[in-house]
Order: C-alpha cells, then structure tokens, then sequence
C-alpha cells in the first residue's frame, strides 16, 4: 500500500525549502505532496526539480518574522501580520482539511507551520514538526517590545503542542512541548561545486583569498557598506571588551541556541552602528 504524505514548508527564507527537499529527496516509497508559501518558480530555484514528489502547492501556510532587510526586524509588521493570520487561522485549517482528505494522506510533516499540525490533530492524521526553532520561540524575546506577543505565542505554543512528535535539528530551542522528539544530524544540500577550486573559479576568487559573507540577500551591496562597516568596528570592539558575551547572560537557559541570539544581537548592533 502506497504511503501518501504532505510535507509543508515555511517560506520565510530559503532554509526550511532547501533541508526540506534533502529529507523528502531520500523518502523511499512515500507519494509525497508539498505545500508551501513559495511560488513554484522559487521552488524550481531551489531543487524541486531533483526530488520526486506528486505535487506542489503555494499557499500561505505561516507568517513568521517580517524583515525590512537581511538583517532588520519590523516588530510592528510581524506583530499585525500573525495577528492576522491567527485571525485567519479557522478558515485556513478548514481549506487544508480539505485538502488532506482530498489527497489522503496518511502523515504530516512540518517545517516548521503549526498549520498542519492542527489540521492533522483534527483529522487524526500523524504529525511531526522537523526543525530548530518554533515561531513561538522566535517571537518570545518581542514581548519586550510589545507585550500582545504574549497572546500569539501562547495561541502558536498550544497548536504545536498537538504534534505526535518533533525531529530536531542541531542549534535549537522552543522545542520543550513536544512530548516525543528525536534528535538528529544537520540537514543541507549537496553542494553544486566539485571542489573548493571551482567554487572560487565562479566566485572569482584567488587562491588563498579570503572572502566573508555579510548576508545571503535582502541588501544593497553599495548602500549597506557604511551601515557593515560601522557594524564590525562595534563587534571587534565588543569581542575585546566583553559586551559581546552580555547576549548570553540575558538569555541564560538558551545559551548559545542561534535565532533568538541573531535576533537580539543583530538589535545590539544597529543601535550601536547609528551612534
């Protein structure tokens, strides 16, 4: 009997996409249907193309963090736009009720959308959530900012409570609802590149050049210069003087768990680089 599954993917950025197809890529067996917020064209980008899945559905699945860029967070647009779609929250589970029966699934999979998790408890379908982060986790440390985070986070906390369980991916945190979770490995995919003398053949890079990423998009390159060079001043100041470590006595149960410390580090650093 064919084993029929739905793998959503959040769209906010390119990650969740590009593990996520990694993880179904090696689904041996499975009809797998993949539901997503990105558009198809972007999925193509991404690999779609090299995995076996029966379908591909755009839809809005979560709203996670509004960006103004790479680096800024807009903390009042994020607050309205998961306001919102909590608002929403009914209809949509209705329409992927829908759509589950339709297609008969049998498990759930998601990265990392309370969404289907919802939907799935509802229909009594299985459902684990796969990532290292929850949006409820994320969006704790905005309660500082604005205390009607409290509200959301406790709305998405009680949706992904109803997961059979999690697979958890390394540098993590928000995960301490799930009643079974399974630890496992970094998931990315294979790099398109032979070898590291390529790489630098495409990128123009010599030999022995060393090159250091600033962001993977959402800046432009002329404009953000002054903004990165104030930027690292600050941070090799920091490095020197100890401030940079203050990160982590704020938050000391999470310790060194990578989306709330970008967060508040990334904070740190543009009031710093105005001044």
């Amino acid at each position: 009997m064919k084993r029929i599954v739905a793998y959503y993917i959040s769209a906010h950025g390119f990650g969740h996409m590009t593990r996520s197809f990694e993880i179904i890529r090696n689904f041996s067996g499975f009809e797998t249907h993949i539901v997503s917020g990105h558009s198809p064209e972007t999925a193509e980008f991404l690999g779609f193309g090299g995995i076996k899945a029966a379908s591909y559905r755009t839809c809005i699945i979560d709203s996670g963090v509004a960006q103004k860029n790479a680096l800024e967070i807009d903390i009042g647009k994020t607050l309205d736009e998961n306001a919102d779609f909590i608002e929403k929250y009914s209809d949509l589970v209705e329409r992927e009720a829908e759509f589950l029966s339709e297609k008969k699934v049998s498990a759930v999979f998601s990265d990392v959308s309370p969404l289907p998790v919802t939907t799935a408890r509802r229909l009594n379908i299985p459902v684990w959530v796969v990532g290292n982060f929850t949006w409820d986790w994320i969006m704790e440390g905005f309660e500082n900012y604005d205390t009607r985070f409290e509200k959301l986070n406790y709305f998405f906390k009680n949706q992904y409570i109803l997961a059979d369980g999690a697979y958890l991916l390394p540098f993590s945190g928000g995960f301490e609802m799930f009643g079974k979770i399974y630890k496992t490995g970094l998931v990315c995919r294979k790099p398109s590149f032979s070898s590291e003398r390529e790489a630098r053949a495409v990128l123009g890079l010599n030999e022995g050049q060393k090159a250091v990423v600033f962001t993977f998009g959402g800046f432009d390159a002329i404009k953000s210069l002054d903004f990165f060079r104030k930027t690292f001043r600050f941070l090799y100041q920091a490095l020197k003087t100890g401030e940079f470590l203050k990160m982590f006595i704020l938050y000391p149960r999470r310790e060194f768990l990578f989306p709330i410390f970008f967060f508040q580090l990334t904070a740190l650093l543009q009031s710093r680089a105005t001044e």
